[in-house]
């Protein structure tokens, strides 16, 4: 039995859809390379923009990932079946700012779709919004209203508790993971 084509794109998550600059990616064994509008993306992926460089992805649920300049984030697991409707996505943003709008992972559990930084995880729920990261400071996190109008939600979650994104354009800071007294901090 032979398959045509390269059988590592047949285990793509996503492809890139645009991308400004330089964007570099490096694959769990190890490779480095520069990306390129259609080139594939892969569970695992740590993508890293340049100092002008700017990426969009979409994955294979359909959600829409991009990435500003001085970004760096991991495409940390992917797992979507699309007949029976169910799937898990985690993404860790390491620095700078991600914009996203959720597909039907988010659709099929309340807990599928995840976003992870050093201080929060945030759970989307059918929803757009953007974090913001830079380097060494607290992260923003802001709830925008869909193409659509319509609303979802993001739940903004560390040792502090959880904040409850809700309302359009509604966002949040989170400072830091632990205060002196050993809670969280929004």
């Amino acid at each position: 039995y032979v398959q045509l084509g390269n059988p590592l794109e047949s285990l793509a998550i996503g492809t890139v859809e645009t991308v400004d600059g330089e964007v570099m990616v490096t694959r769990v064994d190890g490779t480095k390379i520069l990306l390129k509008v259609d080139s594939p993306v892969f569970q695992g992926d740590v993508i890293e923009t340049g100092a002008k460089g700017s990426i969009g992805l979409i994955l294979a649920d359909d959600s829409t990932f991009s990435v500003a300049e001085d970004g760096r984030v991991v495409l940390d697991e992917m797992v979507y079946d699309a007949e029976a409707q169910t799937g898990n996505l985690k993404v860790d943003l390491v620095q700078g700012v991600l914009s996203f709008v959720s597909g039907q992972i988010a659709k099929t559990d309340p807990d599928a779709m995840t976003l992870n930084t050093a201080l929060a995880t945030v759970g989307i729920r059918g929803t757009t919004g953007v974090l913001k990261l830079p380097a060494g400071e607290p992260v923003t996190i802001a709830l925008a209203p869909n193409a659509d109008g319509s609303i979802g939600e993001l739940t903004v979650t560390n040792d502090s508790g959880t904040q409850v994104l809700n309302q359009p354009f509604q966002g949040v800071q989170v400072v830091t993971f632990f205060d002196d007294d050993g809670c969280g901090s929004f």
